[in-house]
């Protein structure tokens, strides 16, 4: 019996791999803002040239700075108490006098940085991650 030899010329089938899906880096959507002087939801709305940009709530400590027609970036005043010592002494670290709770949409995060650093240009301070590292950090 003869046996037939292997046709090494013979075209494999091709197969393409997978694409490699990179995912989107996590950003969180918690953040605070902080500065070494008092500011007010008003003059932090006075950062932005056009004024339909932020819209705030002066008596609720509130504003809004419009990003996008579904996402905006929410600024809200909250006492100068993070609940602990570490937090605390973050603060104080970076001689912080008024505190906003700061939340943003995690997808529209670099529209959320050039706001942020719209606010930074105009009134200096930190913004950075309401977490235990307080990271990621934006400032000038």
């Amino acid at each position: 019996m003869i046996k037939k030899k292997k046709n090494v010329f013979q075209k494999k089938p091709v197969t393409k791999p997978e694409p490699v899906k990179k995912a989107a880096p996590q950003v969180t959507a918690e953040w605070l803002y902080m500065t070494d002087h008092e500011l007010s939801v008003r003059e932090i709305s006075e950062a932005f040239d056009n004024p339909k940009t932020c819209e705030f709530w002066e008596a609720a400590g509130v504003a809004e700075v419009v990003l996008t027609e579904k996402a905006s970036m929410d600024l809200e005043l909250i006492d100068l108490d993070l609940g602990d010592e570490e937090g605390n002494a973050f603060l104080e670290k970076n001689q912080a006098k008024v505190l906003y709770q700061v939340t943003i949409v995690p997808e529209c995060y670099e529209l959320s940085k050039a706001a942020m650093e719209t606010i930074l240009k105009a009134h200096g301070g930190l913004f950075c991650g309401d977490n235990e590292d307080f990271s990621p950090q934006v400032s000038l």
